[in-house]
């Protein structure tokens, strides 16, 4: 395509010369003046200069003339080339986004078919996590960190669903985001396995409140199915449900 390109450009170029060169030669004879006392053989002269550049203008036209076609032969087959490449791309774009529906459904249908694994009686260990660290250091890499393996450790208990925490250590808080395709099937198992994270997590005397949110990916909208609050008064109090929406 780009040798195509340079030889469009270097066509129009030529084409372009030739005609001013030839526009100046018509030009130069036509400021030729005539005198009454001018020989004859200089008049036959002149006339044979003219008919000879007449046969160069006719072929100069000719040759311009075949350059144009070709210009045009090329410029035509660029475009039918392009237009045929935009043709397949979108095909195959058509094609990918049905594939990746298709996927979709059969993902859901997998997602549908797992039950929830129940949350373990020994609980997740979260209190051997950094709290102290973080919350008198407050660096962030120690926050992302325990952020991390938070969220790891209760991603087993949520499906397969993407969990978010995030520690604020200003406010005393932990905000949990569970969103995914199965949140409605597994609504109710979630929020028994997030109940009993709660309980253990009061353990934790940093944190003074949880804010959960369960949000359903099913629709572009990421619509929110479930949202409540555990606060408490006192670092030794266990954690109560103050606030929920459906």
């Amino acid at each position: 395509m780009e040798v195509i390109g340079l030889i469009l450009i270097v066509s129009g170029i030529s084409i372009m010369c030739m005609v001013l060169y030839r526009l100046f030669i018509q030009k130069q004879i036509q400021n030729i003046t005539i005198s009454e006392d001018s020989s004859k053989e200089f008049l036959k002269k002149l006339e044979i200069v003219k008919r000879n550049e007449l046969s160069k203008h006719v072929i100069a036209i000719f040759i311009i003339s075949i350059a144009l076609s070709m210009m045009l032969i090329l410029i035509t087959s660029r475009l039918y080339k392009f237009n045929y490449k935009i043709d397949y791309l979108s095909s195959q774009n058509s094609n990918l986004k049905d594939n990746l529906e298709i996927l979709r459904k059969q993902q859901t249908k997998i997602i549908d078919q797992i039950e929830l694994t129940p949350y373990p009686e020994k609980g997740l260990q979260i209190k051997t996590l950094e709290w102290r660290d973080l919350f008198i250091n407050q660096e962030k890499k120690a926050q992302h960190s325990l952020e991390m393996q938070l969220s790891q450790k209760l991603a087993p208990y949520v499906g397969l669903n993407n969990i978010l925490a995030v520690v604020n250590t200003h406010s005393a808080t932990l905000d949990l985001t569970i969103e995914g395709n199965a949140i409605d099937k597994n609504n109710e198992a979630i929020k028994e396995n997030i109940d009993l994270f709660v309980v253990e997590i009061s353990e934790i005397s940093e944190l003074s409140q949880i804010n959960l949110k369960l949000n359903d990916t099913k629709s572009d909208s990421h619509q929110t199915v479930y949202s409540c609050s555990y606060t408490r008064n006192d670092k030794d109090e266990d954690f109560k449900r103050t606030s929920m929406e459906n």
